[in-house]
């Protein structure tokens, strides 16, 4: 992202841990919003496993109102529970 960032703004949606544990990574804030990283225009927004559901994507989703969506993790549980048609 590093690269793309003076043509390219991107905002990261993820979990607040790392895949197969369950506590929180460290020095990490949780389920508050998107954190700006100016130097190369990255935002990242992490969720507890609590807030990891449809409602809140679309939420944020809408806030953000994205040209494009790339899913790095489109078969993990999490997103496919989230993705389900209503």
């Amino acid at each position: 992202m590093r690269n793309f960032g003076d043509s390219f703004t991107f905002h990261v949606i993820a979990a607040n841990t790392d895949l197969g544990e369950h506590s929180p990574m460290p020095s990490i804030s949780t389920n508050n919003g998107l954190t700006f990283d100016n130097q190369n225009n990255v935002s990242v927004l992490y969720l507890s496993a609590t807030q990891q559901n449809r409602s809140r994507l679309r939420s944020e989703i809408n806030k953000i109102k994205p040209d494009v969506i790339y899913i790095n993790g489109i078969y993990s549980i999490p997103f496919v529970n989230t993705a389900e048609a209503d």
